[in-house]
């Protein structure tokens, strides 16, 4: 028994030049950021020209789901670099219309505990239904650069999407809304 237990780090010599075997120990596998869509910044709901704010008058609605999100940790400069990605969901209203139409959606990284915003940028992206009742976008934003204070690690820190909206949009997406109002 004791001769095989010597012989396990002999044979594992030739593997010690691997980069899988180097990162396992340089570079640990670590929590990442957990990802969530600011509440009242989930959806848009764009309305016909002219029309009213009723249900029938709904173009499209579009709505962002939680991402998933990934990074690469470097324990020794204390950063990480994150990945964010999550689909984006069109659906046509009663008063759909065809052709793109802009969206610009955000991604914040922010601490964890204060919710201090470390980073933001705004995405403007050009979406449409081409013809479909409901269309879905895979959208991801990759290079987003995090400075882990000291003491801290990846999951201390939350990554945030959501749409810039108008002061109208975000009072439209505060009041609640009955079917056919």
């Amino acid at each position: 028994m004791y001769r095989n237990l010597l012989l396990l780090p002999i044979l594992a010599l030739p593997l010690l030049g691997c980069s899988s075997v180097t990162n396992m120990f340089s570079n640990p596998k670590v929590a990442c950021p957990v990802g969530r869509v600011v509440g009242d910044a989930a959806q848009v709901t764009r309305f016909r020209a002219g029309g009213g704010m009723t249900a029938n008058d709904v173009a499209l609605n579009v709505t962002l789901a939680p991402p998933k999100v990934s990074c690469d940790y470097d324990p020794d400069e204390h950063t990480a670099e994150l990945k964010a990605q999550f689909p984006i969901t069109l659906h046509a209203g009663p008063a759909a219309t065809t052709g793109d139409q802009d969206f610009t959606y955000f991604v914040a990284v922010v601490d964890g505990n204060t919710n201090a915003i470390l980073s933001r940028k705004d995405y403007r992206i050009p979406l449409s239904l081409a013809g479909l009742q409901t269309a879905v976008y895979a959208e991801e934003v990759e290079n987003l650069e995090l400075t882990v204070a000291r003491g801290k690690m990846p999951a201390d820190y939350r990554v945030l999407v959501g749409f810039v909206l108008t002061p109208a949009e975000l009072a439209y997406n505060r009041t609640p809304h009955l079917p056919n109002q």
